[in-house]
């Protein structure tokens, strides 16, 4: 459907989009906002990440946990502890949104890249209290990518910020501490740009 809004792959509206979206910066870009926060304060940064990171073993409470952190971050607020412990107090909206989150990854990783751009944003919804069921959350969250443009509006500043946040994991995983939350302060820039907010 998104396709057919804006014309054929190889046309240049199309490509255009593609390659920055609707009214949005690139992913490197996105990724650069939180890498300025971040290294202000990395040790920080990493010790929550790894907290979070392990409550992550329940579906989509540590990802709301990294978007409260994000939050705090942008607002010049030092990170700690008990910030990567927030998913916690959002259990069940997290865990439900999280579970289908989950579910294409489960079929075929493929559908990630599909959904992924689409869904995520339930989390940051969630993290800042504007949603408070999981279901909700998620059909919110693909109703303002439809409204913003569709999956050609989101798909490659959500792919490049999620690879740049991936690079760390080069380093044995450690660098990876460093390298995701930059990303997680990126896609809660990008969703306030979707908002309109940014």
């Amino acid at each position: 459907r998104a396709l057919n809004r804006v014309g054929r792959c190889g046309s240049p509206v199309y490509q255009a989009i593609l390659k920055e979206g609707y009214g949005m910066k690139s992913g490197v870009d996105y990724w650069k906002d939180g890498l300025e926060i971040v290294k202000k304060d990395a040790v920080s940064w990493m010790i929550a990440t790894f907290v979070a990171y392990l409550l992550c073993m329940i579906p989509g409470v540590g990802i709301v946990s990294l978007f409260h952190m994000a939050e705090k971050g942008k607002k010049g607020e030092k990170v700690s502890i008990n910030d990567a412990l927030f998913g916690l107090q959002k259990l069940v909206p997290s865990l439900i949104a999280g579970i289908i989150f989950m579910i294409p990854m489960c079929i075929c990783g493929l559908p990630i890249l599909y959904f992924g751009p689409q869904m995520i944003w339930a989390f940051a919804m969630i993290a800042r209290g504007e949603e408070t069921d999981g279901i909700a959350a998620i059909k919110k969250s693909m109703a303002l990518v439809k409204e913003k443009g569709g999956f050609g509006a989101v798909f490659m500043p959500w792919l490049l910020c999620g690879i740049l946040s991936g690079i760390g994991s080069v380093a044995c995983y450690v660098g990876a501490l460093f390298t995701i939350p930059c990303g997680v302060i990126g896609y809660d820039n990008m969703y306030d740009d979707l908002k309109g907010g940014g």
